[in-house]
């Protein structure tokens, strides 16, 4: 029986079925010019999380003595995920094939067992294909699959949030249809992709933070981590963020700069006096902070000051005015009292300003190290590099 490619039929009708999240499970052709060739099916089987599992190719139609409704599946592709978006797709044949990808998740460069490359991708800021040599992923931009027969990718997105599939055009880098949550994003129009910033943002609908690297994710479930177990009383401000509907995007760097950046947009010009709900977190996980007599404070702890701003704007009623005191407003005397219940326990500095006077940044190979109290002496950290920030503080 020759087996027909869904990507090579006559095209008349096609119909399309989607999981609870909102990933494409199936997609069929309903009707063809052509219907004594039969009609052309896809199937993916998915986990639980959505991702592929394996992929049939099939055909529907009156062969081999079977009625016309009989289907014929065959596998194309097994699929296994490895660490930063890695996958391994694994042919019905046993040859495995390797697929990388960026920090987006779009595959890049997929490779054999021998380590040739096969397939090569490379992509415009908004999804396009700027060349593209080979096939073998099928997957394409931010891990997605883009539909041959209209030439347009899938917003998969929660059913709980969106309602429904939304489609993408890469080309003009907009969905098709209005995003019912247009209200949350007032500042841009409702058919944008990733707050206009798509090389560092996703738009699939995932979680309220969004991290930009696995490495970032791995940093704050570690910072994370040493709080919480020093206070699990602490656990209750990172789930008032983490389950928001608010949307924070966590951005992690190397210069010292650590700020909570409400209402922020998606080209970084911060301090928006929308209601977009949309906020940055800063954070630098490779700098402790020295506040001289005090102490010191370890990334994990400045984080975790920065996460009790996320969760007192989740509560509403913070207020940044300033009093004119050494801890600058109310809120950051609420931040500071509760991040001192927890520094004492870890046996870091325990301040008693906001903008400290003494404050230096110095390197750590962990998000967790370099904290200190205040009876416990060092070196003296080196001076703030003039590329370092002071917002948190």
């Amino acid at each position: 029986m020759k087996r027909y490619a869904a990507s090579s039929q006559p095209i008349t009708e096609w119909r399309y079925r989607f999981g609870p999240l909102q990933e494409r499970e199936q997609k069929r052709q309903y009707l063809s010019d052509v219907p004594a060739g039969g009609l052309a099916w896809t199937y993916t089987l998915l986990g639980a999380d959505a991702k592929q599992l394996a992929s049939y190719n099939g055909i529907q139609g009156a062969f081999c003595g079977q009625p016309p409704t009989s289907v014929w599946l065959w596998p194309v592709e097994y699929n296994s995920y490895g660490p930063a978006h890695t996958r391994v797709i694994t042919r019905p044949g046993g040859t495995p094939e390797y697929v990388l990808h960026d920090h987006l998740g779009s595959a890049r460069i997929t490779l054999d067992n021998a380590a040739r490359v096969i397939e090569s991708q490379s992509y415009t800021a908004y999804g396009d294909h700027r060349t593209h040599d080979g096939e073998a992923a099928r997957t394409s931009y931010i891990g997605r699959e883009t539909d041959k027969e209209s030439d347009l990718g899938f917003g998969a997105c929660p059913e709980a949030l969106r309602g429904s599939v939304r489609l993408y055009d890469p080309t003009y880098g907009r969905f098709l249809s209005v995003d019912p949550l247009w209200g949350k994003y007032l500042p841009l129009q409702s058919y944008q992709y990733a707050a206009n910033n798509p090389v560092m943002m996703l738009d699939d609908g995932g979680d309220t933070i969004v991290f930009f690297t696995e490495k970032a994710r791995a940093q704050y479930n570690m910072a994370k981590e040493q709080i919480v177990t020093a206070n699990p009383e602490a656990a209750a401000y990172y789930a008032q963020v983490e389950n928001s509907e608010d949307h924070f995007i966590l951005r992690t760097n190397g210069h010292g700069y650590n700020s909570f950046e409400p209402l922020a947009t998606g080209d970084g010009a911060y301090r928006s006096t929308s209601e977009k709900r949309v906020h940055g977190i800063n954070w630098d996980p490779t700098h402790a902070a020295s506040l001289g007599s005090m102490g010191a404070l370890s990334p994990s702890m400045i984080l975790f000051h920065e996460i009790l701003h996320a969760a007192g704007r989740v509560d509403g009623g913070a207020s940044y005015e300033d009093d004119g005191t050494v801890m600058t407003n109310p809120e950051e005397r609420r931040v500071i009292s509760i991040e001192n219940v927890v520094a004492k326990v870890l046996g870091q500095a325990v301040r008693d300003c906001h903008k400290c006077p003494d404050w230096k940044y110095f390197v750590v190979k962990k998000p967790t190290e370099g904290g200190r109290p205040a009876s416990e002496s060092r070196p003296e950290p080196r001076e703030n590099p003039s590329s370092m920030r002071d917002e948190q503080r």
